[in-house]
């Protein structure tokens, strides 16, 4: 199994981008484009509590929970296509349960595939800088809610984005471009600069209601 760091997962999800044809000038709609790259797509009632979706692999099947609303089916679709293209040799079935344990770098990769492939940090970043009062725990809430309904994404993947990027706005902010940016996750963030504040570090929990399927499991493995 590759073990992917944050930058080699965002390269990946960039590749398969450019070979997908997907542009970044509109969100990008999973469940078409799973359909149209052959990937079975089907919405069921799961009665496995947590349950929000999962993918077999060898079938290239993914099943959402159907109670999911619209942007979280999108979010939950694209990560069970981070599965199918980076994990699906490895596992027979994979799943978007907080209530079924799997090995959570799998889980960490998944969700931060989407996420990148669903909010390209490039696009992020540019949208952050060019705010017209910088991002505070003020305007937190707007922000975060703006760019979930930009993406059709849950508010808590949305609000999640913003805070995972913090390290690398903040390299951006002082004029260093997307290639010279280091992309780190957030534990090899904490090893090599133990002593970063990270500027988009909120109660992103408090500034809005969640909904009971908003978003998801977001593990990060100690190891990357």
């Amino acid at each position: 199994m590759v073990f992917y760091t944050k930058k080699k997962l965002y390269s990946l999800i960039n590749n398969y981008r450019k070979l997908y044809c997907i542009t970044t000038d509109k969100c990008l709609d999973m469940i078409s484009f799973c359909k149209s790259q052959g990937i079975a797509i089907d919405e069921i009632k799961m009665v496995t509590p947590g349950l929000r979706a999962l993918c077999i692999p060898k079938s290239k099947i993914i099943l959402l929970n159907e109670d999911l609303n619209a942007p979280a089916q999108n979010f939950h679709c694209a990560h069970e296509f981070i599965h199918l293209i980076a994990h699906s040799p490895t596992q027979s079935i994979l799943t978007s349960n907080e209530a079924i344990p799997y090995p959570s770098h799998l889980e960490w990769q998944a969700n931060e595939g989407a996420a990148e492939l669903l909010m390209p940090m490039r696009d992020i970043l540019a949208y952050l800088y060019h705010l017209r009062e910088p991002l505070d725990f003020k305007n937190a809430f707007k922000v975060a809610t703006e760019l979930a309904e930009m993406y059709n994404v849950p508010y808590t993947v949305a609000s999640k984005r913003i805070e995972n990027l913090g390290f690398e706005f903040e390299q951006y902010s002082f004029g260093l471009t997307i290639e010279e940016i280091e992309v780190l996750s957030h534990t090899k963030q904490k090893e090599k600069y133990p002593d970063f504040e990270n500027p988009f570090k909120f109660s992103w929990g408090t500034l809005g209601a969640l909904s009971l399927f908003d978003g998801g499991a977001w593990e990060e493995e100690s190891i990357f």
